[in-house]
């Protein structure tokens, strides 16, 4: 029988993405591969015309000059593996200790055996991201930060690399977020806290200019932005308080429609056949997730002047493309906090008062 005359079935995968095509396009049958009898079935020329040829755009032939170089590298192997350990690794396609022969006869159906040869577990492999050659945004982002830091705060370096620039990085992360833009209406609350007990609304506004001496994470020295987050308890978490503080919550209220990046929603990729260009999606899903992750993580008070420098100068880069505002996650509460750019688009609607009467702490021991 010819190899696109065989026949895999639903139970050879535990990739969603796989089963669900299973659901829509396959039929009942027998596996070829695992012997299950009258199951969903498609043939494995459909999935590598539909998913599998994909792959190539992440996982490349491990080569000389690109992976590793033969006149210092002593063994090959050591820079790459097999294509089905890469992909276990990554992706979990296939139920654990099975899938090898599967896969390898997958991929094989679109090669040309006369120039390219088969792929077995012995043809070594390598992540795209593994090549020397390999540039994304995440590393360009470390650059810009770096140099923000260390060198130039105010005019930033233009050349992050030999190829690409702080206006190419900034171009990307402007598409980028366009995918992630939300809307919140005048009838959504968001809440804002304060340590104390406060019976004017203004001492729960953002702070005046001269009252800003110290940066926060989306706001430099001076600048007034009103920090909030989606639920009480996030908003009560955010400000610190001790046992038996008094802390007081403003619920609040938008004049208008308020448009608002969404750096919460941005999740790792659950499957190598989400997206036609596996390559390109990790690279720009690796520049996303250092952004979120860079706007959530905690940050130690002594260093904060220093440390927030990078995320002030990101949420101070999508201020200027008029947005609203951003959401990210909280390290502290469950709910996510947003960080509003004028506050004169929001009004306060009533205060209320809280004691805090527990805080929680969970550790684990570190080995060195």
């Amino acid at each position: 029988m010819g190899v696109e005359n065989l026949y895999c079935c639903i139970n050879c995968f535990e990739d969603e993405i796989i089963i669900n095509y299973f659901h829509q396009e396959g039929h009942c049958g027998d596996c070829d591969y695992c012997g299950e009898a009258d199951t969903q079935i498609v043939p494995i020329r459909e999935l590598y015309d539909v998913y599998f040829q994909n792959l190539y755009s992440y996982y490349q032939e491990t080569q000389h000059g690109e992976h590793y170089i033969y006149q210092i590298h002593d063994n090959p192997s050591d820079f790459g593996d097999s294509l089905y350990n890469l992909v276990q690794e990554d992706w979990g396609i296939f139920p654990d200790g099975s899938g090898e022969p599967l896969l390898y006869e997958i991929m094989n159906y679109g090669r040309d055996y006369e120039i390219e040869g088969n792929i077995d577990e012995s043809v070594l492999f390598s992540r795209a991201s593994d090549a020397f050659s390999y540039i994304d945004g995440s590393y360009l982002w470390d650059s810009l930060s770096n140099s923000l830091i260390k060198e130039n705060r105010f005019f930033p370096k233009k050349d992050l690399d030999y190829y690409y620039s702080t206006d190419t990085l900034l171009g990307e992360i402007e598409n980028l977020i366009k995918k992630y833009v939300v809307n919140i209406n005048e009838q959504t609350e968001i809440f804002r806290a304060r340590v104390g007990h406060f019976t004017d609304y203004k001492e729960l506004q953002a702070p005046p200019f001269e009252r800003i001496l110290k940066g926060g994470r989306a706001n430099p020295v001076g600048i007034s932005v009103l920090y909030c987050a989606f639920s009480v308890e996030t908003a009560i978490s955010e400000v610190r308080p001790w046992k038996g503080a008094e802390v007081t919550v403003a619920k609040i209220k938008n004049k208008e429609k308020l448009n608002l990046i969404d750096l919460s929603k941005i999740d790792p990729i659950i499957s190598p056949f989400q997206f036609k260009n596996i390559m390109s999606e990790v690279s720009s899903r690796n520049l996303l997730l250092i952004l979120q992750q860079m706007l959530s993580r905690p940050i130690n008070p002594n260093k904060s002047e220093i440390e927030y420098i990078p995320s002030q100068f990101l949420t101070e880069f999508i201020k200027s493309l008029k947005y609203d505002g951003l959401i990210f996650k909280s390290s502290l509460g469950k709910s996510n906090n947003l960080v509003i750019f004028d506050q004169l688009k929001t009004v306060i609607k009533q205060l209320d008062y809280f004691v805090v009467s527990n805080i929680e702490c969970s550790f684990e021991k570190r080995l060195y």
